[in-house]
């Protein structure tokens, strides 16, 4: 069996989803953006100011401060793909951060990532759907990324990268959107029970 939350809030939308059962693996995964692209845009800092938005971080803290002890629990190992600088550690707790581990893409991502943070965190350069961790996890968090992937697939392949009754968070901002994000929410919704909507 397995669950799900979704939250709405202003234009930000979150799916909170524990996950039980196995799927099988799709062997093309792919990303729609390509890392070129993503390095370029964190070299030139075009990424930066996130760090600094209010909403962003009441987000990320809902993410990591709220969700991520709440339905995996305070010693929780985490996941986070698409991770950016890894904003969302700073709500972690010093036991969670110590199992933490960070995807992005863009290795510049990756770079200002190790540079703000650090140990005992980790960072990973990695696409999402290449990545292949050594171990599972209680929570994977994917916090505006599944747009820019095949999300089913993805979706898919990082259950089987749970502990048992580990949960898959998903954020996804948007403002016009729509359709995109109730695509991912839809098969999300088809593959997983839901605990809650908020």
């Amino acid at each position: 069996k397995s669950f799900m939350i979704k939250m709405t809030h202003f234009t930000f939308v979150l799916l909170l989803l524990a996950i039980m059962v196995d799927l099988s693996l799709g062997e093309d995964q792919w990303m729609f953006q390509s890392e070129s692209k993503w390095n370029k845009e964190w070299k030139s800092g075009a990424w930066t100011y996130m760090e600094t938005v209010a909403v962003e971080r009441s987000r990320i803290a809902v993410i990591g401060g709220v969700f991520v002890p709440m339905y995996a629990n305070h010693n929780a190992s985490v996941l986070d793909i698409g991770c950016g600088e890894g904003s969302i550690s700073d709500f972690l707790t010093e036991q969670q951060k110590h199992k933490y581990v960070g995807v992005d893409l863009a290795k510049e991502a990756i770079i200002a990532a190790k540079k703000a943070r650090g140990p005992p965190l980790k960072f990973v350069h990695a696409a999402a759907h290449l990545f292949n961790p050594q171990h599972k996890f209680d929570a994977v968090v994917f916090s505006d990324v599944l747009y820019y992937t095949e999300h089913e697939k993805v979706l898919k392949q990082y259950e089987t990268y749970l502990n048992d009754r580990g949960i898959i968070i998903i954020s996804i901002f948007h403002q016009s959107e729509k359709l995109m994000y109730e695509k991912i929410f839809e098969f999300a919704r088809q593959i997983f029970d839901k605990i809650d909507e908020i």
